[in-house]
């Protein structure tokens, strides 16, 4: 998908500002870099000046829960709800906890269950349901999963990122 350079500062920026802005630790990349889910985990991180762990693709979706069931420390991590889904199976309550200051979730439709799991999980993540297809850079449009607001099956898509619209 083509799509203009403008629409991917701004999403990058729009990033930095509600994910990175006070971090120090980076991201994770553990899906291939032919989708668009890295393009966050990529270019955040470097526009802030931190750093990037590549995952090896031998680890598939165990290696994200071995990682997350480690010390390390993350700005932000980006998932989708089937990684949530494996996660629960594969995630130790007797081993340590990666800790992950933002954790973003998106590319299917985001469930009141998955958002339940990572607020224990991850009790100390802020959680965000982020929108949007490819051709509008990524994502366009977020929501922030507070616990007082999950009440719902399906979690809402949210409201348009900065310079957006949503029609």
């Amino acid at each position: 998908v083509m799509i203009e350079h403008r629409s991917v500062v701004n999403y990058i920026l729009w990033c930095q500002g509600v994910y990175s802005s006070e971090g120090e630790y980076g991201s994770l990349i553990h899906s291939s870099l032919a989708f668009d889910m890295p393009v966050t985990s990529i270019f955040v991180p470097l526009v802030c000046g931190n750093r990037i762990e590549l995952m090896s693709e031998v680890g598939g979706e165990e290696g994200v829960a071995l990682i997350l069931n480690s010390e390390k420390v993350f700005d932000f991590i980006k998932l989708t709800p089937s990684h949530l889904k494996m996660l629960k199976e594969n995630l130790s309550v007797q081993q340590p906890r990666a800790n992950i200051r933002v954790l973003i979730v998106g590319g299917e439709n985001l469930l009141e269950d998955e958002v339940k799991f990572c607020q224990e999980a991850f009790p100390e993540a802020r959680i965000y349901n982020e929108y949007g297809p490819t051709e509008a850079t990524v994502a366009c449009v977020v929501y922030q999963c507070i616990q007082s607001n999950i009440r719902q099956i399906t979690i809402p898509i949210g409201r348009p990122i900065s310079n957006t619209n949503l029609y």
